[in-house]
């Protein structure tokens, strides 16, 4: 490697580098409480992005029909971003083919390190009582976010690097190491937490994992097919769009299912009862209590947890499809090894995605960094098929 290819992409993975840590360490904590650091994250990652867009003008190379595509994608993203005022769409494929010359392997590592690193420094703030806790009433049961932004938060971030830790584990004693560890973890942080989700999704993904392994040369259809993630991605979003409708029409059952989500489907139908269906989106309004201390009773919680109908409402139909489009090209381009983890991490993602709105954020989900590979073949051969 000459020394401009060396500089390059030193430059790429240390600015991705400090992108991850000011999202992980400020916006994941209570850190983004205090107005001046709130405003700074806010310009590394403006800043960020500007940077890949030089990266994507200066350093990449591209075909005639990876410029057509990227162009069919951006341009109505792009006016999504200026209806809307945000695209999380468009910044990940800015972020994608800002990416580009770098392997998946290298970027996948960077997202753990910086990620354990501020896992770590957030806890250590709070327990030094350098940030304040964040504090969350649900039906009666105080729960602690340890100085993380939402008790949610933890979990998480917990659950993000369970799962980068023990991504292709080849070797059993280190695998079973890695998920007893993290289950000790979850189960502490259950307990001062009581983030249910990420507790029950650790869970699940021990024993998807530990399945994988045993039954590695066994072919089960759900893990094994291309199709898996785009349909469970459908489902999903029917699913949420069809719920909230029944709530409006006094479904008994949705009602009862509701009160079991923390009125999620009930949150959810307020805003489909108040927001059209557009194609590029539109502005959402969104409200909840204050900072310090939050109650999810009946309508008073305004908050859009379920991220299906935040995408087709907040970003539009246009979103959806291409979402789901994305993620169809990822899973066809992946070799049948990594595929079976890909379906089996990113249904996690998904089910979650029905209780957090941020799961296709590309500083949670590091599967959409998957992208990738749809870039650069050359460096990226351990994955495609």
């Amino acid at each position: 490697m000459n020394k401009k290819l060396q500089f390059k992409n030193l430059l790429i993975i240390s600015s991705f580098s400090v992108y991850l840590m000011t999202i992980f360490l400020i916006q994941n904590s209570t850190l983004n409480l205090v107005h001046s650091l709130a405003n700074f994250a806010q310009i590394i990652k403006s800043g960020y992005i500007i940077l890949s867009l030089l990266f994507i003008l200066l350093f990449n190379k591209y075909s005639v029909k990876q410029i057509v595509v990227l162009a069919t994608i951006v341009i109505p993203l792009f006016v999504t971003r200026v209806i809307v005022g945000v695209s999380p769409l468009l910044d990940l494929m800015i972020v994608i083919t800002g990416l580009k010359c770098l392997s998946l392997k290298k970027i996948l590592n960077t997202f753990f390190v910086t990620q354990a690193i501020s896992f770590i420094l957030i806890l250590s703030l709070f327990f030094l009582s350098v940030i304040p806790d964040r504090v969350v009433i649900r039906d009666g049961i105080v729960r602690s976010s340890l100085g993380f932004w939402h008790p949610n938060t933890v979990g998480m971030m917990l659950l993000s690097l369970f799962m980068l830790s023990t991504f292709s584990e080849k070797k059993m004693t280190k695998l079973l190491f890695k998920i007893g560890v993290f289950n000790i973890i979850s189960i502490i942080f259950y307990g001062l937490t009581n983030s249910r989700t990420s507790f029950f999704l650790i869970l699940v993904v021990s024993c998807l994992t530990l399945l994988q392994y045993f039954f590695k040369n066994r072919n089960f259809l759900f893990i094994n097919s291309r199709w898996f993630i785009p349909i469970i991605f459908i489902i999903l979003f029917v699913v949420s769009y069809v719920s909230s409708i029944l709530y409006l029409h006094g479904n008994s059952l949705i009602i009862k299912l509701s009160i079991l989500l923390s009125n999620r489907i009930s949150i959810g139908s307020r805003f489909i009862n108040e927001y059209r269906l557009t194609f590029f989106g539109q502005q959402v309004e969104y409200s909840s209590l204050n900072y310090s201390v939050q109650e999810v009773v009946g309508f008073q919680y305004k908050v859009l947890d379920n991220v299906y109908l935040k995408y087709l409402l907040n970003y539009g139909a246009f979103s959806i499809g291409l979402l789901s489009l994305y993620l169809y090209r990822i899973s066809k381009t992946l070799n049948n090894y990594y595929l079976k983890y890909w379906n089996i991490y990113l249904l996690i993602f998904l089910i979650f995605g029905l209780m957090e709105q941020s799961v296709f954020n590309v500083s949670t989900n590091f599967l959409l960094l998957f992208g990738v590979i749809l870039l650069n073949n050359k460096d990226n051969e351990e994955f495609l098929g």
